[in-house]
């Protein structure tokens, strides 16, 4: 039974007539008749008589018809109810780079448990391309590093210390702490993630404190995927700088701290011109979720 077979039922017991039905619902005549015959078909009964040139309820037909209408006038108001709803429904853009994506994996959904009635459309994109479409519109909030654009308005959402990560079968693993200025890091093929992690400056600063012989850093691999990152982790073929605690759930990777105390931000950011009360709650909840989910890694300014 579909709301299309009570609705053709319905029609049909308000003309009498399966023409008319037809007439009405701007469907062809044969379209009323055989969804009546499947509802007959269905149920094992017989919903009219013919009267003449009139079509009559039987018993069971009396009884589906009051049933219908019930049900019919039910869904008219659900649709009513749903239409206003939506009416008022509010659209956040949201965007985040990678490294966001991997940091607060069901932000979206613990937001919209708290806000149903709140559409939240997630965008994975660059950390220069996020700080554009934020500056013009397009997004109304993002995560990911620091935007140049003073316009923005931003809060620091994660301040932590980077870490070097590694196979639990590497040298490295046996190591309790990194030191840039020695030969701990010499010859270390490198898998490197360039958005929201290291910057280029700090990157090369790295590099220079690393060793004293700047071509002896050796990097193999870079990208803006963590997934890609956390792949050349776990085949051995290269160690990483990231955020404390990012792989806490690879059995197999293992994270050494860095003696220089080399810490990176994620920044929650958006245009205050248009900000409106919902992606304020957002941006509430964004960072109410980080303090829970990294209590250890609190920005301490903007």
């Amino acid at each position: 039974m579909t709301l299309t077979q009570l609705r053709y039922f319905m029609a049909a017991c308000k003309h009498g007539n399966m023409t008319r039905a037809a007439g009405e619902l701007r469907v062809s005549q044969p379209s009323i008749t055989g969804a009546i015959k499947e509802l007959e078909r269905e149920f094992g009964v017989e919903l009219f008589t013919r009267h003449r040139t009139r079509l009559v309820l039987t018993r069971e037909g009396s009884t589906l018809y009051y049933a219908a209408r019930e049900v019919l006038d039910k869904v008219r108001e659900l649709q009513g109810s749903m239409r206003a709803l939506g009416e008022q429904r509010e659209v956040i853009n949201v965007g985040a780079s990678a490294l966001s994506y991997y940091l607060f994996p069901d932000l979206v959904s613990s937001f919209h448990q708290c806000r149903p009635e709140v559409d939240l459309n997630t965008y994975n994109f660059s950390a220069a391309e996020l700080e554009r479409y934020v500056a013009s519109g397009a997004l109304q909030v993002a995560i990911s590093a620091r935007p140049s654009d003073p316009s923005l308005h931003r809060r620091p959402l994660v301040s932590s210390d980077l870490y070097v990560w590694t196979h639990r079968d590497d040298p490295l693993a046996k190591k309790k702490a990194i030191d840039l200025s020695s030969r701990d890091m010499e010859n270390v093929p490198l898998a490197i993630y360039r958005e929201s992690s290291l910057d280029e400056d700090d990157f090369e600063t790295v590099l220079r404190d690393m060793v004293l012989n700047a071509d002896a850093h050796n990097v193999i691999f870079c990208s803006n995927q963590v997934e890609n990152i956390r792949n050349c982790l776990l085949e051995r073929r290269a160690s990483t700088f990231l955020i404390r605690g990012i792989f806490d759930q690879e059995e197999e990777l293992v994270g050494i701290p860095i003696i220089q105390g080399l810490t990176t931000e994620l920044y929650i950011y958006w245009d205050g011109v248009s900000c409106s009360g919902p992606v304020l709650d957002f941006i509430r909840h964004a960072e109410e979720y980080a303090r829970r989910k990294y209590p250890a890694a609190r920005p301490d300014g903007t």
